[in-house]
Parts: structure tokens; C-alpha cells; sequence
């Protein structure tokens, strides 16, 4: 059963919060973001009418275009307006959400319903706001570990893209990278992302796990069932290994 985050989150990507007006009060404003939901309830304004309907009803959520508690209330009672629209809804553990702004202006909302109404073409926003500010994440990973790591960052909201959700451009690769004396392993290496071993493990700060390594780094048992294997040494140059498939 999806509950009332899942609700939320749903209204959040349909009309981001982030394009309502400064002074709106809008998103989840009441209840428990885990609590079930089974039935909801739309309304333009929550009244003490409509609270009695819902909790008569079964409600679990009601979506409401105008926000509660719009001003802020200094005291919720059953002798206020806001007391009598609210505190029923809290007894019976409902949940309030609230577009309002963000529902007018986002893309597919009130404003771009009552032009198409009129049949007003190529409509363009009286006063244009910056536009949400996104990102590019871009993530080296090994293959085996993929799922994992877009499970991760879908999960922690990445990849939304308008209204599409876990949006992702995948490609498989080479890393290669060529060191100096000073760094360890010290020449040049490429190969496909791999992980666990120590010489992957290193290679991968610079985008790839096959690579070549100093003498110290090829004798290992650890290295050897990893694949690594020694090249002939060559004139004036350090003996190296390479790891292989």
C-alpha cells in the first residue's frame, strides 16, 4: 500500500514546491510521511465541512489547493476556524497536502489549463523565475557493482529529469592513466573497471582496475590470484606487472 510520502513525492515531481510563490505554504502539512494510504480526498480549501467528510469517509490523505494554517496560527481550539478545520483531521490521523502556487505555476498546471481554455498560443510567464538548479553526477563504477550504485543514488533522488524518474546514460569504458616516479603504481595502465584487489583498488582513483605496478606490488599471492603477471623487465626501467582478465 503506498503511503504518504510516496503520495508526496508524487505531487513534488507534478508540481515542484520550489516554483511556488516565497510567501506560500506549501508541501505535506500534516501527518505522518509513513502512514498507509488507501483512500484520498481533493478539495479547493480545507474546511470544518470538508474534515468531517474525511473522517467520515476513511480518508488517509486529502490534497488540498489551499494551504492550512496559511498566516500561522497562534493557538489551535475548537472555538477557531483553523482549530475546527484542523484537529479533527489530527485525531484521525490525516494527512494535508497542499500545491497551491506550485500547482499554478508548474508545467501542465492551472496557469497552462486556463490558456489552453482560451486558446492562448505560445504563452510565456509574466514574471519568469530562475529555474531549478541541477546537476550532472557522473560515477565510475565496476559492472558488478552498477545495480547497486544507481539503486543507491536513484534512491537518494537522483535522475529526475522533468517527469521521468531514475533517468541514467550508461557506458561501458577503459580508464588509463600514466604516472610519474613518484607515484605508485608508476606506468602507464589501462583496462575495464574491476574491483576487490589492491591494484584495482588503486586504479580506480583515476577511472580503471587493470594496470601496471612495481616490483613489490607483483610478488603477492594476493596480486597473483588476482591475475597480475610480471613483464619482462627492460633496460634501465623497474620490473613491472600487469593485471589481466
Amino acid at each position: 500500500m503506498p503511503t504518504v510520502a510516496e503520495f508526496a513525492a508524487y505531487l513534488e515531481r507534478f508540481a515542484p514546491c520550489a516554483t511556488a510563490a516565497e510567501w506560500d505554504n506549501v508541501g505535506l502539512l500534516l501527518g505522518d510521511p509513513a502512514a498507509n494510504v488507501s483512500r484520498v480526498m481533493t478539495c479547493l480549501t480545507v474546511t470544518p465541512d470538508v474534515s468531517a467528510e474525511a473522517v467520515r469517509e476513511g480518508v488517509n490523505l486529502v490534497v488540498s489547493h489551499h494551504p492550512i494554517l496559511f498566516r500561522g496560527a497562534k493557538k489551535l481550539t475548537t472555538t477557531t476556524p483553523d482549530g475546527q478545520a484542523v484537529l479533527p483531521l489530527l485525531r484521525a490521523g490525516i494527512a494535508v497536502y497542499s500545491p497551491h502556487t506550485a500547482f499554478d505555476n508548474c508545467h501542465g498546471g492551472i496557469n497552462d489549463g486556463l490558456c489552453w481554455r482560451l486558446g492562448v498560443a505560445n504563452a510565456v510567464p509574466l514574471r519568469p523565475r530562475e529555474a531549478r538548479r541541477q546537476c550532472k553526477l557522473v560515477v565510475f563504477v565496476p559492472a558488478a557493482d552498477l545495480q547497486k550504485v544507481s539503486d543507491a543514488v536513484f534512491a537518494a533522488g537522483a535522475g529526475v529529469i522533468g517527469q521521468y524518474n531514475e533517468c541514467s546514460f550508461r557506458l561501458a569504458g577503459t580508464g588509463t592513466f600514466y604516472g610519474t616516479d613518484s607515484t605508485n603504481p608508476t606506468r602507464r595502465a589501462e583496462g575495464p573497471p574491476r574491483g576487490g584487489e589492491r591494484v584495482a583498488a588503486r586504479s580506480r582513483r583515476a577511472g580503471a582496475s587493470g594496470c601496471e605496478c612495481r616490483r613489490d606490488d607483483a610478488e603477492g599471492a594476493q596480486l597473483r590470484g588476482a591475475g597480475v603477471r610480471r613483464l619482462p623487465a627492460q633496460a634501465g626501467d623497474r620490473r613491472r606487472g600487469r593485471a589481466v582478465r
